[in-house]
């Protein structure tokens, strides 16, 4: 094993990891034991098993120990900073600390300046729960550690999450919004001025069970640019309907790719967002919609290349599905 090329060995490794990421696992999941193999295994593995930390919710001292442990491990193999491009921040309801109070810690801070820059960044809560200390987490986490940097935001069951926390990313490109909820700027409400307000243009944006933060940010106020979308996955519910439709008007000239799911991932689409207009999707390539009645793949319905046919209502094509 050990006299295979390099370059085959670092191959197969990200194979490796890529079909962890498409069996939705982390890159590194399967590759623990791989990393016993040989020395030669090691370096590759590496860079798939730290490439995500998560930083689980869980009683104050108990995360701190935890992030003592990692800040040991980067002290022992500096390397590993490195590798590590997404963070996924976890909050709980605990009575004596919050979660977020872990970002004024210096264990805490000392690990973010090491391994800064980051990439993605995943902020969730294993229930729905609201946000505590907002203007903390963008002090004193977001803006110094996280908003210079990052390419892909997640919100995942928080509620009354700041739109600045969106915004200030200067350089997103992706966000994702399931089960959260933002809140906007009052009019008499002064404006954070360690805040970017340049306009953000959003290339991937998926949206679930979250009608208010969709609420949010197609507000002008939000300087959120929907305009230049070229993906866009969408779970269907009982009070978006409206919101995705105007979605879908203000990227019609750049969305390549529509992902309409159900909430089950495997339901019968509401029969009312059959209606959903496509017809001025001038750059759509590919519609995916959850096959009637089945419990296997999306169906994925393209347009031939070539064809100047446009697009028609999503019932069209479910009903083909």
């Amino acid at each position: 094993m050990t006299q295979l090329p390099q370059e085959l060995i670092d191959k197969i490794i990200d194979t490796i990891a890529t079909e962890s990421v498409s069996n939705g696992l982390w890159s590194g999941a399967d590759l623990m034991q791989c990393s016993l193999v040989s020395r030669s295994f090691r370096p590759r593995c590496l860079i798939h098993i730290f490439s995500t930390v998560r930083i689980r919710a869980g009683l104050h001292e108990m995360r701190k120990r935890k992030i003592k442990k990692l800040a040991d491990i980067i002290e022992n193999h500096p390397q590993i900073a490195r590798h590590i491009e997404e963070l996924t921040m976890e909050f709980g309801t605990y009575p004596t600390v919050d979660g977020v109070m872990l970002v004024i810690e210096q264990v805490f801070i000392d690990v973010m300046e090491k391994i800064s820059p980051l990439q993605k960044l995943t902020l969730a809560s294993s229930n729905i729960h609201d946000l505590k200390h907002p203007l903390l987490l963008m002090n004193s986490f977001l803006l110094p550690f996280i908003a210079p940097s990052i390419t892909s935001l997640k919100i995942h069951c928080l509620k009354h999450v700041p739109v600045e926390v969106v915004t200030s990313c200067v350089n997103l490109s992706s966000l994702g919004v399931s089960f959260a909820s933002l809140t906007g700027r009052g009019q008499n409400e002064a404006t954070n001025p360690h805040v970017p307000q340049t306009s953000l243009q959003l290339k991937r944006f998926s949206y679930q069970n979250s009608r208010i933060a969709l609420d949010i940010i197609l507000r002008p106020s939000s300087n959120v640019d929907l305009s230049h979308l070229q993906t866009l996955t969408a779970y269907t519910d009982h009070a978006s309907f409206n919101h995705v439709q105007e979605l879908l008007g203000l990227c019609s000239e750049s969305l390549e790719e529509f992902h309409l799911l159900t909430m089950e991932d495997t339901a019968w689409i509401q029969a009312s967002w059959g209606n959903l207009d496509l017809q001025r999707m001038s750059r759509l390539r590919a519609l995916y919609v959850h096959t009637p009645f089945s419990f296997g793949p999306v169906h994925v319905e393209r347009k031939v290349s070539g064809s100047d046919q446009p697009w028609g209502l999503v019932r069209d094509y479910i009903y083909q599905a």
